[in-house]
């Protein structure tokens, strides 16, 4: 049998790990299962990481909780209905292989809506995409950062809001130095 994690949950449910630890502390998750806290739970490795396993039974409780309670939707997306500009990892788990190159990939893009509404769509082709980075900013701002970035660690393909990424850490900084500048 297939061991569950809090991440399975996260990628199942768009909820946050975060947010989720933070329910699992307030809903009556510890008396229903006869736990103490979180460190009563099995440890298990999940993407080469050390992390809590579910049972079957408590990952079931949990997702109907997210499903049925608005408890865990109290914490609305504080981004939803304003600009913003958003960065997709499209590969958070490694690298991807096009041909013989090992490419990190992300997009940018905005919305006026929830960006994690946006990642629930983005997740529907590619289970693994996570937004890393969301900014209060307009359409003008992110063209201006879509070629400000270019080339800074970083190749654009083609007109698109996709980048190869050689450097991460690089990457997001760029980005963060160019909202930043906003200020």
């Amino acid at each position: 049998m297939k061991e569950l994690y809090i991440s399975d949950l996260e990628k199942e449910t768009g909820v946050s790990k975060r947010d989720i630890y933070n329910q699992i502390r307030i809903i009556d998750f510890y008396k229903q299962f006869g736990i103490k806290s979180m460190s009563d739970l099995p440890n298990g490795v999940s993407n080469g990481s050390t992390a809590k396993i579910l049972s079957q039974r408590q990952y079931n409780y949990l997702k109907e909780k997210i499903e049925n309670d608005l408890s865990f939707r109290k914490n609305d997306d504080p981004m939803d209905g304003k600009d913003c500009v958003y960065v997709v990892d499209l590969c958070p788990e490694g690298f991807t292989v096009i041909g013989d190159q090992k490419q990190r990939r992300f997009k940018i893009g905005y919305t006026s809506k929830s960006p994690r509404k946006r990642e629930k769509d983005f997740r529907v082709t590619n289970p693994e995409a996570t937004i890393v980075m969301e900014m209060e900013m307009g359409t003008d701002e992110e063209q201006v950062l879509l070629k400000y970035i270019n080339g800074n660690s970083c190749k654009r393909i083609g007109g698109t809001e996709l980048f190869d990424v050689e450097d991460v850490d690089d990457f997001l900084n760029k980005i963060t130095e160019f909202f930043e500048s906003l200020k």
